[in-house]
């Protein structure tokens, strides 16, 4: 119920849904003849707009989760890699029998770059269908991407129950049984990071993080006049934090402690 809640919520409430539910209702109240509301609810996606595309606000909202976790030489040795779905876009994969145009798929090279330096480390990937109508699960995806760029199978468990980022963490815990002062490394968006390793401490799982596919520079802001990315990074960034503050909310996310020193 949670993730379905937390689907339907964020259909009606993303930065750029909403602008567009906003001028709907208006032209609705209008044909109803309610011209003072529809003023005003115009009024509202206008400002909106303003807001969250033609301003770089989700850049500056991106940077500091960006930035929780930079990354840091890891040791020598490692128990696995743990590799977290959410975005994968399954669709053009049943269609056309090969990947599409997907950010995504970073985290999946990321992770193959550190199980090759790391040829002893075990590979989790968790990640089922994240959304309503999902048709393929992501560890499918996931499989079908490092099978294909060569990763031994046999070092790789494909998680396929995971909805949400809470799932995620849980069900990879539960096939990658950690032994206690077990090296594990957690690889997911930069700007995802610090929801997920919330999480891992939660769950009692001491991980060291890898950021992948960064949407911003370390320090100056992006000003670009492009209202299609605005909005993107406007989604990316309020997904994230409102996701933090209901996953702290709800016990799922817990202070941060001390990391595993690297080596």
């Amino acid at each position: 119920m949670f993730h379905v809640i937390a689907k339907l919520f964020w259909l009606v409430c993303a930065p750029a849904n909403l602008i567009i539910w906003l001028v709907l209702s208006a032209a609705l109240l209008v044909l109803l003849h309610r011209y003072r509301i529809a003023g005003r609810l115009v009024l509202t996606a206008a400002a909106l707009a303003l807001v969250f595309a033609a301003l770089p606000t989700g850049n500056l909202l991106l940077r500091p989760l960006e930035n929780e976790y930079p990354r840091r030489p890891l040791p020598a040795h490692i128990a696995g890699i743990v590799v977290l779905g959410g975005g994968l876009k399954s669709s053009i994969l049943r269609s056309r029998g090969t990947l599409g145009d997907d950010e995504s798929i970073e985290r999946l090279v990321a992770a193959y770059d550190l199980a090759r330096r790391h040829p002893r480390a075990r590979v989790i990937f968790s990640g089922g269908r994240g959304g309503l109508t999902t048709a393929l699960p992501e560890a499918v995806m996931a499989g079908y991407v490092w099978r294909d760029m060569g990763l031994d199978p046999r070092r790789l468990a494909l998680e396929s129950r995971a909805r949400d980022t809470w799932e995620n963490l849980v069900y990879a815990r539960a096939l990658a049984k950690p032994k206690p002062g077990a090296i594990w490394v957690l690889a997911t968006s930069a700007y995802h990071l610090p929801r997920a390793m919330g999480i891992a401490r939660q769950l009692g799982w001491n991980m060291l993080p890898w950021p992948t596919n960064y949407v911003t520079r370390a320090h100056s802001e992006q000003w670009w006049p492009d209202t299609v990315r605005n909005l993107h990074e406007t989604d990316l960034a309020l997904h994230e934090w409102i996701g933090l503050l209901v996953y702290r909310l709800t016990g799922r996310w817990a202070e941060q402690l001390r990391q595993v020193p690297a080596h």
